[in-house]
């Protein structure tokens, strides 16, 4: 699975190629839906791996509805983060839609 500084920098990697290389070269690096409880296109990350590199931890604590500690990250594209940093203060590496996995503690 990698260490999340891996998993970010992965993410921030497929964030900047194009779509159509997205799928080849990206989703290997991606737990597969049925193993993480995420969709796919979804990186499976622990919240407690994300604070440390300055997500914010009441965000991430809504964004865990069922409680277990894992949340499922997607990056922005490379234009979506620029529009959404234009009127929200980015303070992390990579913007991303979070979800909750639909499984339990992984």
């Amino acid at each position: 699975m990698g260490t999340v500084s891996q998993r970010v920098m992965s993410a921030i990697g497929c964030a900047a190629l194009g779509a159509g290389v997205l799928l080849s070269v990206c989703t290997p690096a991606q737990a597969t839906p049925s193993s993480s409880g995420c969709a796919g296109g979804f990186f499976t990350f622990t919240t407690a791996e994300l604070l440390p590199i300055g997500y914010n931890a009441e965000f991430l604590s809504a964004v865990d509805h069922n409680g277990d500690g894992v949340v499922c990250g997607r990056p922005l594209s490379p234009k979506q983060q620029e529009k959404f940093c234009a009127s929200h203060e980015c303070t992390v590496p990579i913007i991303m839609d979070f979800r909750d996995n639909d499984r339990g503690n992984l």
